[in-house]
C-alpha cells in the first residue's frame, strides 16, 4: 500500500475513535465487517469510492478532509478531544480583531511559562 493509504487509513481510524466507536460499531453501521473496517483503518486494503463515500457520510466529515493530506497530522486532530479544545477554538477564531488573538495567545503563553509547560515552538503566521 502507498503512504496515502496509510494516511487515509489514519484519518479514518481518528474519526471513529473520535466519535468513540468501537470496530464493530463502526462496521456495522455502513454494513461491512468489523475486519474489513480494520484492514481500511491498517491500509491494508485500499478502498474504493463506494465505501469512501459511505465512511465519509457516516462520519459526518468531507471526503476531502479524509484523503487530503495535509500539515495537520492525526497527532494534531488528537488535541481536539481535549475536553473545552473546541470551545477555545470557536471562541478564539470568532474574535475579529487580529489583536485580540494575540493578546489571548501571549497570555496563554505566559501562563503556560509560568507552570512549566514547554511550548512547542511553531512559528506560524497568525491569520488576520
Amino acid at each position: 500500500m502507498t503512504e496515502a493509504d496509510r494516511y487515509i487509513g489514519e484519518k479514518i481510524r481518528w474519526l471513529r475513535q473520535s466519535k468513540g466507536l468501537s470496530l464493530e460499531q463502526a462496521a456495522n453501521a455502513i454494513c461491512i465487517s468489523w475486519q474489513m473496517l480494520r484492514k481500511y483503518e491498517q491500509a491494508r486494503c485500499r478502498l474504493g469510492v463506494a465505501r469512501l463515500h459511505a465512511l465519509a457520510k457516516f462520519y459526518s466529515a468531507p471526503i476531502s478532509f479524509i484523503i487530503e493530506q495535509e500539515s495537520i497530522t492525526v497527532a494534531d486532530l488528537d488535541l481536539l478531544k481535549v475536553t473545552g479544545t473546541v470551545e477555545i477554538l470557536e471562541i478564539y477564531t470568532s474574535m475579529g480583531e487580529k489583536e485580540q488573538r494575540e493578546r489571548i495567545l501571549d497570555f496563554v503563553q505566559t501562563v503556560a511559562r509560568s507552570v512549566g509547560v514547554r511550548l512547542g515552538g511553531r512559528t506560524d503566521q497568525m491569520p488576520d
